[in-house]
């Protein structure tokens, strides 16, 4: 629409702005609709077609945003122009007000209530179009409040909201239905072409994996102690017998009470033996466990990891597909000519609907796995593939444009809600 051109663009950003987020738009409304002295049911009205208004431009601002060209002629003129007019700041202020100031859990009313806002999908969207290889706005968003900002979106990627949602508020229109999914967008948007960025985020989330492990050891060391097992390490172990036979000696070459040094060392092989004995007996254990070990023969396999829902029933196995959009229930309807008279037959036409139509290779492959592979193979040099070229590859060199997922009891509510999501 605007081919890079400045006047153009201005026109384009003063219709989209001030940016129309739930909140300050309807009080905005609600104040004029006051001052204009209105009934109380005209004032519903009123109300119910500002905010009907208001959700259908926040739809086309983001459609707008979400898909202005990669080509930096044109998609870095656009992005600058939204980063100037004040854009990106009017949505981290929306973000700030909407999301807790410091970090809860994930099941926390304040945390259910944050991804549930109406407007919170839409701006990460935004976010994520502004984003997209502007190197300016990821090193804003980036450096925001010391990396909160970056820190609350690792914590929504992992967020099914959907599953959160009671069966009440399920009428709503999808609020919040896809936050976790366009949190790990605005992560990609921010990695793109971005080598400091991704260090900053690579670092996050490697320092989230340490946490939740240090938390997952402490949790098992704590029902262990709780079982009475004492919890020890291998050196702990090593260390008394050492002593022991160093004191032993000591005491015998000076000459007192001690034993002599080929008495301590019987006393203290004894339970260095003992010791020893349980250890062999152990191993011997866990080889004739590895010797019996039977592989489970699986249907559905992941093409990558080559593992199912037997050895990983927490991870989601999707299937390559192929979908297009086709016209169903497209046709003529002629009714039967009346007996009495000789009129000529109507013919009714039926309007066509749209439907999907979908053709599959049946190529198993986890989500994470697909996920990894396609990041592996967008950093090729020197010709970098994309996310269903790749995959192309992977799928017996079928093309596919889709991921529909295989569900299995063992998932938790969370992942499989994740899962139809994305």
């Amino acid at each position: 629409l605007t081919f890079g051109q400045e006047a153009p663009i201005e026109v384009l950003v003063r219709a989209s702005m001030p940016l129309p987020l739930p909140g300050a738009q309807e009080q905005e409304l609600n104040s004029s609709s006051d001052s204009a002295g209105l009934g109380t049911g005209e004032q519903l009205e009123v109300d119910a077609t500002n905010t009907a208004r208001s959700a259908l431009s926040l739809d086309l601002v983001t459609a707008l945003v979400m898909h202005v060209p990669s080509d930096p002629a044109i998609g870095e003129a656009i992005r600058a122009a939204f980063l100037k007019a004040g854009a990106v700041h009017e949505l981290l202020r929306y973000l700030k007000h909407i999301l807790p100031s410091t970090p809860c859990d994930k099941t926390s009313p304040e945390w259910v209530a944050a991804c549930q806002a109406p407007g919170l999908s839409a701006a990460l969207r935004i976010l994520t179009g502004l984003a997209a290889g502007f190197k300016d706005t990821q090193r804003l968003l980036a450096a925001h409040e010391e990396g909160r900002l970056l820190k609350l979106l690792l914590q929504l990627e992992g967020t099914a909201v959907s599953s959160m949602q009671s069966s009440g508020s399920s009428s709503e229109a999808g609020i919040g239905a896809q936050v976790g999914t366009d949190a790990e967008g605005l992560l990609e948007a921010l990695k793109r072409d971005n080598e400091e960025v991704t260090h900053e985020i690579d670092s996050l989330r490697n320092e989230q994996r340490s946490a939740k492990s240090n938390r997952a050891l402490q949790t098992r060391q704590k029902m262990l102690r709780a079982l009475g097992i004492a919890v020890s390490t291998a050196s702990d172990a090593e260390s008394p017998a050492v002593g022991s036979l160093a004191a032993a000696v000591g005491a015998g070459g000076g000459g007192g009470g001690g034993l002599a040094p080929e008495a301590a060392t019987e006393e203290v092989a004894k339970p260095v033996a003992a010791a020893a004995a349980a250890a062999s007996s152990s191993a011997a254990a866990c080889v004739e466990e590895l010797m019996n070990f039977e592989d489970v023969e699986e249907d559905l396999r992941c093409c990558v990891c080559q593992e199912g829902y037997h050895f990983q029933p927490e991870e989601v196995l999707c299937v390559y597909t192929f979908v297009k959009p086709v016209a169903v229930q497209a046709g003529t309807l002629t009714p039967e000519a009346s007996s009495q008279g000789g009129h000529e037959a109507q013919v009714y036409k039926v309007a066509p609907r749209f439907g999907l139509c979908s053709v599959s290779h049946f190529t198993v492959i986890h989500w994470h796995c697909h996920q990894s592979a396609t990041r592996a193979a967008a950093n090729l040099r020197p010709k970098p593939q994309g996310e269903w070229e790749s995959a192309t590859v992977r799928n017996s060199s079928s093309r596919c444009n889709a991921l529909i997922p295989v569900l299995s009891p063992s998932l938790p509510d969370a992942a499989a809600s994740q899962a139809l999501e994305r």
